[in-house]
């Protein structure tokens, strides 16, 4: 006689990609704030300082020719359009923008555009240095609000500035731990392929593969620093582990916000040459943009706390736990 089998319980079903952007813009529109940094980001590009490189571009002009590189009429003239670049988007690296990589000509001009050329390479190095760095301490003043809200998270204003402080340093380490690798990686490939030229194809390859992996897997290092309040190799390993265990839904999630992020400002393009066209698209870019960076935190809450509960504490009056509480009572 066949003993009865016991049922063995499902995993408990997740909220699904639509309703964590659903969440994320609803967070966006019933806390406007959180839409600040953005806004300004893009206010600063309109109508601030145009810094251009010029002084760094011939230089690398002069080296280019003095080594009598092939090509180098191609790449003189790549760096000669480069020399006419905007630095100032640089501090926009790490937060959305809607003006960002759009030619100034094709932007409605409220005041005329002032333009600065260092004449030096070391201050234009020295000046995309500071404004990379200003860049990264933007992306925390503009994320730790957001994970606040998301979390329930009430601090006063000096907690506030501690913890973005905090993030900003971690994110800086995990940046310069990036590089580190990169560089690890780089100068024996550079090395192999000078040897084995015909091997260089294969190389590159890898490369870009493994580039893109690593895009993957950390995908939520930076939703794990301010949202888990963690180092940079624990937000690695946090992040690796959800996107690991959930590869499926993470690709969902990546390929929505990208398409919400990046076909916004495509559409918004043509009506930039007038002033009402640039507000509205600044805004939208910002409301979109925001509900599309709380719907990655709100998906790496979830699916952390199902992997490990233990790790973030929600009150019953934060989003998160709403959210949570859905997912579970799907299974």
């Amino acid at each position: 006689m066949q003993r009865p089998t016991q049922k063995q319980a499902e995993p408990a079903a997740r909220p699904r990609i639509v309703d964590l952007i659903a969440e994320g813009l609803s967070l966006a529109m019933v806390r406007p704030w959180l839409l600040l940094v953005p806004i300004l980001i893009d206010v600063f590009i309109w109508i601030g300082v145009r810094i251009e490189p010029h002084a760094l571009m011939s230089s690398l002009i002069n080296l280019v020719e003095d080594a009598s590189v092939e090509d180098s009429g191609d790449i003189v003239a790549s760096l000669q359009d480069m020399g006419t670049a905007n630095l100032s988007q640089l501090v926009a690296l790490f937060v959305p923008s809607m003006l960002t990589g759009v030619a100034r000509g094709d932007v409605y001009q409220i005041v005329d555009e002032r333009v600065w050329s260092p004449d030096s390479t070391g201050i234009v190095l020295l000046v995309a240095f500071g404004l990379i760095l200003a860049g990264t301490l933007l992306s925390m003043v503009y994320t730790v609000p957001i994970a606040n809200a998301i979390l329930g998270r009430k601090q006063s204003p000096g907690v506030l500035l501690r913890s973005i402080a905090r993030a900003w340093w971690r994110l800086i380490l995990f940046l310069a731990l990036v590089i580190g690798a990169l560089m690890a990686l780089l100068i024996p490939i550079a090395i192999a392929s000078a040897i084995f030229g015909a091997l260089l194809p294969l190389f590159s390859s890898l490369l870009v593969l493994g580039a893109l992996a690593g895009l993957f897997y950390f995908y939520f290092v930076f939703d794990a620093i301010v949202v888990a309040n963690v180092g940079p190799l624990t937000a690695i390993r946090y992040s690796v582990a959800v996107v690991s265990r959930n590869v499926r839904s993470a690709i969902g999630l990546i390929l929505a916000t990208l398409l919400l992020t990046t076909g916004l400002p495509a559409i918004t393009e043509r009506f930039l040459d007038e002033l009402p066209g640039v507000v509205l698209a600044v805004l939208l870019q910002a409301f979109i943009a925001t509900g599309a960076t709380a719907a990655s935190m709100f998906f790496f809450v979830d699916r952390l706390r199902q992997w490990r509960p233990e790790l973030v504490q929600l009150p019953r009056t934060a989003p998160a736990f709403d959210l949570t509480r859905q997912g579970e009572s799907r299974s």
